[in-house]
């Protein structure tokens, strides 16, 4: 059921990032779209009723344990999602971004404003799509928080199938790991829970896509979804670029089609699922594939300098080696600089838990060839594909932007499948129910204790009736070619000031037209 979830939200996210070409998202009208034929559908199959059966049933058999360890990580993402955000990268870009979906159809050159206007993800729609803007709350993404949820439910019910003796204790022992790692390591679920960040929920589809990849059935049907869900992943974040290589071995090595259909129909799948998005990508800043200058192969006028967009990649990467300010010289320095100069100070700017990940690939490949000829038989392919594809794709990570949070999906994966391997290949009997359960209580004994610090020290009476939403931002109004420009305050981001916002005066762009839909140009 949260597999199916997760599929259903990427097929709305592409109906309605290609409907924000035309209209804007953050209205009445738009949830009709969505809700009527939901409704309706819900309403034949008398599905609401049947569902809460099958939860109260369900939840009948799940153990205190995962209970426990369930509702402590979902109050706690409540908590956290409830208080103001404060996140540099959301005050700079991820509420404008948002707002601008709400308020607006897709408008030519945006990116003009504020370089990062340009950065069109996918998850952006949805965020405003189910924002709820129009009922006057200030919440910035209640589906943040909703699909955190899910992943929690999908771990509890993996730990659930553990415990009752379905699958092997030691398999429980790597979910509750991989929960524990999620939430201690800030990047991931406590980042997501209290900001607009998409960083985790590509990691999400990226595991979802590998979980599919090694567990599911090789039919075609199943190939088709993981070359769906893998060209969605990129339009979330171009850092699930990578998910690309499951999706077309899973197509060409499980279909059994010939001629020129096993080449059309791949073609056909990635365009529709892609052309939404690129096209948001080409109206706000003049590119394909923002911050990428390549392909550059539109004459519009409303198109960003390309030298601004390669200092922002250049940028990219030097900021997740060194955490560099936004200077062109200290870039360029930080990009001169040896690995063995950088990999030093890279390394002393990562945190406890980000190390022991990054540490965990390394040690447990090492691990592995001691048991080489037993893991990497020929029986184990799929498996075994799907790790040398996360290698490549650490490489990729590696040379591009190295900042953990970019990497999470493929950093955590090569773990994952190695400890897939070993308890698939061993017996592990020594493991005992009783370790899984505790450590399950332990997990939640934290969780609980970090709630109640998050609603002493980061919690409002008004956060029970619905989430703050970003903090308030100061701001001036401009006139600029006859459209007034709201202007934060020195040393400020837009956060959520009203679109149009730009952080310095109209001396670098100019409007195309008499109104903001009509859109901005460089000067």
């Amino acid at each position: 059921f949260i597999i199916t979830c997760f599929i259903g939200l990427a097929g709305i996210s592409i109906v309605f990032t290609a409907l924000s070409l035309f209209i804007p998202l953050g209205n009445v009208y738009a949830q009709l779209l969505l809700l009527i034929p939901a409704l309706y559908w819900a309403y034949k199959k008398k599905l609401s009723a049947s569902l809460l059966k099958k939860i109260i049933a369900r939840s009948k058999e799940y153990s205190t344990a995962v209970i426990a360890g369930s509702l402590s990580a979902i109050l706690l993402i409540l908590v956290m999602h409830a208080n103001w955000i404060n996140h540099p990268d959301t005050l700079a870009y991820h509420a404008q971004n948002i707002q601008w979906i709400e308020k607006y159809r897709v408008v030519p050159g945006t990116a003009n404003l504020y370089l990062t206007y340009g950065i069109q993800s996918s998850w952006f729609v949805l965020s405003a799509l189910f924002s709820f803007s129009f009922t006057g709350t200030h919440a910035l993404s209640f589906i943040n928080a909703v699909v955190l949820c899910w992943f929690i439910i999908f771990i509890g019910q993996q730990l659930q199938a553990c415990l009752s003796g379905r699958k092997k204790i030691a398999n429980g022992i790597g979910w509750l790991l991989l929960l524990a790692f999620s939430f201690w390591s800030y990047t991931q679920i406590r980042l997501t829970a209290s900001s607009g960040s998409p960083d985790f929920i590509a990691t999400m589809y990226t595991w979802l896509i590998i979980y599919l990849f090694i567990n599911r059935p090789a039919s075609g049907s199943v190939a088709l979804l993981i070359l769906f869900l893998s060209c969605f992943a990129v339009t979330i974040k171009l850092s699930a670029l990578p998910c690309l290589l499951f999706g077309l071995y899973a197509w060409f090595r499980r279909i059994e089609m010939n001629g020129v259909k096993k080449i059309i129909y791949p073609l056909l799948i990635t365009f529709v699922v892609l052309a939404p998005s690129l096209t948001r990508n080409v109206i706000s800043s003049g590119y394909l594939v923002f911050p990428s200058a390549v392909p550059d192969v539109f004459a519009v006028d409303w198109k960003v300098p390309a030298s601004s967009l390669a200092v922002t990649q250049q940028y990219i990467t030097a900021y997740a080696r060194t955490n560099v300010n936004y200077n062109n010289e200290q870039i360029q320095s930080v990009l001169k600089m040896s690995m063995s100069d950088w990999i030093p100070a890279w390394w002393q700017l990562r945190s406890w838990a980000d190390r022991i990940i990054l540490l965990g690939c390394p040690i447990l490949l090492i691990l592995s060839l001691f048991s080489f000829k037993k893991l990497f038989h020929r029986k184990n392919e799929v498996a075994i594909v799907a790790l040398l594809f996360s290698l490549t794709a650490i490489v990729f990570w590696f040379i591009q932007a190295p900042d953990p949070r970019f990497g999470f999906g493929f950093l955590m994966a090569v773990p994952g499948i190695l400890l897939y391997l070993m308890t698939k290949e061993n017996d592990f009997s020594f493991i005992k129910k009783q370790w899984l359960s505790f450590g399950l209580f332990v997990f939640s004994a934290a969780a609980f204790s970090y709630t109640g610090y998050r609603c002493v020290h980061f919690f409002n009476a008004h956060d029970l009736l619905a989430p703050a939403g970003v903090i308030d931002t100061k701001y001036e109004i401009l006139n600029c070619d006859r459209i007034n420009i709201n202007m934060p305050h020195v040393d400020q981001d837009c956060g959520n000031a009203p679109v149009p916002c730009a952080t310095t005066s109209c001396i670098h762009f100019m409007a195309r037209g008499n109104e903001v839909k009509d859109g901005f140009k460089a000067k």
